[in-house]
């Protein structure tokens, strides 16, 4: 059925499937734990969010050194799939590759972790080799893809994951191995980064705050934050890949941390530090409704390189406030010459 004649639901529930071509979604959400002066953006750092004046590389570091890993093997892939990596040089048992190891996939930005170790040349897979953001099954292991194999050298998070934009405003990810409260370099630059994940090969998760701080500014900025517990980056922040048209369709807020309090919440579209459009706000308040969820009855269309943003005051102190936004993303439509 096409997607135009599906009722809404319909069209979401399929959306979720990855059954309408060319389209997508995403669901961006925050907290802003204390406000402390004025309008602060939604996001586990302080203060308003700034991004940097162009693509820069970044420093990741933790505030504890008990949030770091090793490689313990590494090459190239001859395939394997989801569900195995076979490397026809690896060395696998001489590294000593164990159980619950972390695999990451350089070349798809996947993660998966080892079931167990068939051979010098060959290690089975936890699952699958999934998406780091999704979880669900990514493409796996293809001829001529590098690969790592990470364990933690202490009680924290070994790997960063970062979702962002490059650039050219194409959306890039990467992981990175932290290495304590000791500066890694990111890989490759960002103009924009939305979106951090921690993982463990144990049964473990980040202990300290992680940090991903732009490097060659004037002024260095943090791009993302993961607070110590949560694991993954709460900022209500989102930019459009240039090769996408966004819809915003729901947005949503309320207080976090309940006190004898108002906040005003506030929807923005446009370009961080520069000029920020009001699309709608909403005021909130510990007496009376402390919550609010919006849909929008024609959803707001906005095109790649546009940046969304939330933010909020308060008339107390020591009042947090969480909110979110959700955005189906589709490809622009191709151009069309003289005909």
């Amino acid at each position: 059925m096409p997607f135009t004649t599906l009722a809404l639901n319909d069209y979401y529930l399929e959306l979720a499937k990855g059954n309408i071509p060319r389209h997508s979604s995403i669901a961006k959400f925050g907290e802003k734990p204390d406000i402390v002066s004025g309008f602060e953006t939604i996001w586990d750092g302080l203060g308003v969010y700034v991004v940097p004046t162009q693509a820069r590389f970044h420093n990741v570091a933790s505030s504890l050194a008990a949030d770091a890993g090793e490689v313990i093997s590494s090459g190239t892939a001859a395939g394997g799939g989801v569900n195995s990596l076979v490397d026809s040089a690896g060395t696998f048992q001489t590294d000593n590759v164990a159980v619950e190891d972390l695999i990451l996939n350089d070349e798809r930005v996947e993660i998966g972790e080892v079931s167990s170790v068939i051979s010098e040349t060959e290690v089975q897979i936890i699952r699958s080799m999934r998406s780091p953001a999704s979880g669900l099954d990514g493409v796996g292991h293809v001829d001529g893809d590098a690969y790592r194999i990470v364990r933690d050298t202490s009680t924290g998070a070994s790997v960063l994951y970062i979702d962002g934009l490059s650039p050219v405003f194409l959306q890039q990810r990467e992981f990175v191995l932290m290495n304590g409260t000791n500066d890694v370099v990111t890989g490759k630059s960002y103009v924009r980064q939305f979106r951090g994940r921690v993982f463990a090969s144990a049964a473990t998760a980040a202990v300290g705050t992680i940090t991903s701080t732009t490097i060659g500014e004037a002024v260095e900025s943090i791009s993302l934050q993961i607070i110590d517990g949560n694991n993954q980056t709460l900022m209500a922040i989102y930019t459009i890949p240039g090769n996408l048209l966004g819809l915003v369709t729901r947005w949503w807020g309320s207080m976090s941390k309940k006190q004898s309090a108002t906040s005003t919440l506030k929807l923005r579209f446009g370009q961080l530090n520069h000029i920020g459009y009001i699309e709608q706000l909403r005021s909130i308040q510990s007496v009376g409704s402390s919550s609010f969820d919006h849909e929008f009855s024609v959803a707001t269309l906005l095109p790649g390189g546009a940046d969304i943003w939330m933010e909020a005051d308060a008339d107390a102190a020591s009042v947090g406030v969480s909110g979110g936004f959700d955005v189906v993303l589709y490809e622009r439509p191709p151009v069309r010459g003289p005909s």
